[in-house]
């Protein structure tokens, strides 16, 4: 599906921002748990956007790139 591959840009916009962030404050755990946090905030809004303006739900997109994120956090809890 064509479209899909424009819902999945959006979420791995997001990824490989977090991605780059996550390794500048490398040396703070503190702006990298703040990170997290905000990172988790935005993929739930665009999924929220998503829903809402496109009536799509990419519920499979947001469960994995959340997860991603996560994980990132459990490691430096």
């Amino acid at each position: 599906m064509e479209n899909y591959e424009y819902f999945e840009k959006g979420y791995e916009r997001i990824w490989q921002n977090f991605k780059f962030s996550f390794r500048v404050y490398q040396a703070n755990i503190v702006f990298q748990r703040r990170l997290c946090v905000e990172t988790l905030e935005e993929i739930d809004r665009l999924h929220k956007e998503y829903l809402r303006c496109y009536g799509v739900s990419t519920y499979g997109l947001y469960r994995r790139y959340l997860n991603m994120v996560e994980r990132n956090y459990e490691l430096i809890r």
